[in-house]
């Protein structure tokens, strides 16, 4: 529709039906401002709430990693008290009820701070030797685990509350074990009281900020072990948990309100059960924490908009106003164009809209790209100016990455498509990752952008703690387990052989207990240095716990090539280490397990490697042994008899035999020699070659 030429200086309206017939005209740019700031409040909100969900998510997903590394930290830190205890009990019923706990302590043992007290209670419940002095312990006779052991033949390991220590978060963590006299009657219990903080020390202020929670929970009300903010909760503190959470799942992560804490705080948990012990790992953070990006983001968007509804009131009425004055439509439009791209240019978010080309057949055979802000051409290392104009077809494959078409297809097909894509390697302060949502608009894509470099980096971060040993930097037993099945697939399919190296250090145990744990740690870190560097390229080297390795030989030619790496590593480890300024010398013991030949599976062929070096120990440390099934059963078999050659004695299967010594010349009766013979019921006569050194 085409206006009347108004003349130059002439005054008054436009006259006649000329007036009528475009009365709409200075209502287009207030109406279209409306429009626009509906426009721009949607998009707001909608990013908002785009914005909090993926935080939600990413949250989600970080606090079940932590709750799952924690879950892990506590099972081997039990694990490593079950071995301590079990270790402690066989020692004390092999010396007789006369091991020294003091003595041990005055010695260098339980001087952790996590050793509040290590004890050991007779029949009745009386202390009767201790790590500290028997003036301040006392009787155990009224306490829970000792009736429990009392009335159970079970050795294994109990996890409870000390006594006196039934309140709503425990300082300290009680282990104890069943002890037995050799005709497994109750003798006692052994008792290993650890500081709380032991577990809780887990806590990482910068990943669960400043009101975050760790807890160990048992199976009962009673066992509670928390740290909340970056404190461990007093003898007299409140716990931030008000009662037991219901946490029916072995692993799960929900929303808790405010009135399950203390502080009134809502907060994320997140939980994974022990598959090894009845405790519970939980992980918390505030929400408020949690939401203080997007909140930075809201007030951020919210302003902006406020901006923009602004810029464009103040456009409409200067819409009616021009369009009283008979400017034209395309002025107006063009205005109102440039007042938005004033207002979205600020948004930190990118954006680009695309125009479906189409062929003579009517299918889609590129897009072009119609318009975008300069933040959403920094994602391609490009400038709005290069990149408004373009057709993906003729972008760079180092700019665009992968093909985009197809997505883009995709996209018009379904009329939405999200994903998270990392973005090709460029100049710096390019995105290395994009939250990508693109949405159909007619014919054509309106794509968002959103920077997720931070979070990504922090997700990758979670996962290599969860998967590499703190101390020497080398994968885990976490990462073996994880490795080993897809390893065993490929070398399956590859029909290759793969060898497991399982190497112990000998005499590590006498450098750490001597030279104290500090000279140990850098032991092990000069070791696995050792290891790693011996090692080609694709073979690995993983900390398997304490001081025990593994080399995984992927793919392994022969067994002479396994010898040969088995012989390097013995030779370099034979070496002393320098530590300061002292030489310090250790050996290494290597059991060989090879697949397919001992083991399809990662728990055989571990079994297997260990079974081997602990064969290699007994027959003399430094050396390697491959695996047989004939250590198995020797290994069974020396295990049988050690434990029937404790009630030998009360069996009355020992004899003893009297061989007189005769002068061969004479005849005459010199001496008696006096011998043991041992008579097993089941077995007969054993030789004593072979129990004697049991013995």
């Amino acid at each position: 529709m085409k206006l009347p030429r108004i003349t130059p200086g002439a005054a008054g309206p436009i006259a006649g039906p000329t007036v009528g017939r475009h009365r709409w005209l200075p209502w287009l740019g207030p109406a279209l401002a409306l429009l626009l700031i509906a426009a721009t409040w949607s998009v707001a909100l909608l990013q908002l709430r785009d914005e909090r969900r993926a935080i939600e998510r990413a949250a989600r997903k970080d606090v079940s990693l932590y709750a799952r590394a924690y879950e892990q930290y506590v099972t081997r830190s039990v694990a490593q008290m079950d071995q301590i205890a079990m270790q402690l009990a066989q020692s004390w019923e092999q010396s007789d009820a006369r091991l020294d706990l003091y003595q041990l302590y005055r010695s260098g043992m339980f001087t952790d701070a996590a050793f509040v007290e290590v004890s050991i209670a007779d029949q009745d419940g009386k202390v009767r030797n201790s790590s500290r002095p028997l003036a301040a312990v006392g009787d155990v006779a009224a306490s829970e685990a000792f009736a429990f052991h009392k009335n159970n033949n079970s050795t294994a390991l109990r996890i409870g509350v000390p006594r006196r220590q039934y309140r709503p978060i425990q300082t300290r963590i009680e282990f104890t074990r069943r002890l037995e006299h050799p005709d497994e009657r109750f003798a006692g219990m052994l008792i290993l009281s650890i500081d709380a903080d032991f577990f809780t020390a887990f806590y990482n202020e910068r990943a669960l900020g400043s009101n975050g929670v760790i807890a160990v929970l048992g199976i009962s009300n009673t066992l509670r072990l928390e740290r909340h903010g970056d404190a461990v909760p007093g003898a007299n503190e409140s716990s931030l948990l008000l009662g037991q959470p219901e946490l029916d799942a072995a692993e799960g992560t929900r929303w808790m309100e405010g009135g399950t804490f203390s502080d009134g705080q809502p907060r994320l948990l997140s939980w994974n059960k022990s598959a090894v012990y009845p405790l519970t790992a939980l992980v918390g953070m505030s929400q408020a924490e949690l939401l203080r990006p997007f909140d930075a983001a809201r007030r951020s968007r919210l302003y902006n908009a406020a901006l923009a509804t602004l810029a464009l009131a103040l456009l409409g009425i200067a819409g009616n106003v021009l369009s009283r004055r008979s400017l034209k439509r395309q002025h107006e439009e063009d205005e109102v164009r440039r007042a938005y791209r004033a207002a979205t240019e600020n948004a930190n978010d990118g954006f680009y809209m695309a125009s479906a080309i189409r062929g003579e057949d009517g299918r889609i055979v590129d897009f072009e790209v119609i318009d975008c802000n300069e933040r959403g051409a920094t994602f391609y290392g490009l400038r709005r100016a290069d990149l408004v104009g373009r057709r993906v077809l003729s972008l760079p494959h180092g700019v665009v990455g992968d093909a985009l078409l197809p997505i883009y297809i995709t996209a018009m097909r379904n009329g939405i498509h999200e994903d998270d894509r990392e973005l090709p390697r460029g100049a710096d302060g390019r995105p290395r990752w994009a939250q990508r949502r693109i949405v159909r608009v007619g014919n054509g894509l309106a794509i968002t952008l959103r920077d997720v470099s931070d979070s990504k980096r922090h997700e990758a971060e979670l996962v290599r703690l969860a998967n590499q040993d703190a101390l020497t930097g080398l994968p885990n037993r976490y990462w073996l387990n994880r490795h080993l099945p897809p390893a065993l697939a490929a070398a399956q399919q590859a029909g290759t052989m793969l060898a497991l190296l399982f190497i112990d250090l000998d005499e590590f145990k006498q450098v750490n207990d001597t030279q104290g744990h500090a000279t140990g740690d850098l032991l092990l870190q000069k070791a696995a240095a050792r290891l790693k560097s011996l090692m080609r390229q694709g073979d690995h080297v993983v900390r398997f716990g304490g001081d025990e390795f593994v080399v995984l030989l992927a793919p392994a030619v022969s067994d002479g090539q396994i010898v040969a790496v088995a012989e390097r590593i013995l030779k370099s480890i034979a070496e002393p280490f320098l530590i300061g300024d002292e030489s310090q010398s250790v050996g290494a013991s290597i059991g060989i397990s090879v697949y397919p030949r001992d083991g399809a599976d990662p728990e055989s062929l571990i079994q297997h490697g260990d079974i081997a070096m602990y064969s290699g120990k007994i027959d003399g440390k430094g050396q390697f042994r491959f695996f047989e099934p004939k250590l198995f059963s020797r290994l069974k078999s020396k295990a049988k008899l050690r434990h029937d050659l404790r009630q030998a004695i009360h069996g009355q299967q020992l004899q003893l035999y009297y061989q007189p010594r005769v002068d061969t010349q004479t005849g005459e009766l010199l001496s008696m020699e006096a011998l043991l013979r041992w008579i097993h019921p089941e077995l007969g006569p054993i030789p004593p070659a072979e129990f004697i050194p049991l013995a």
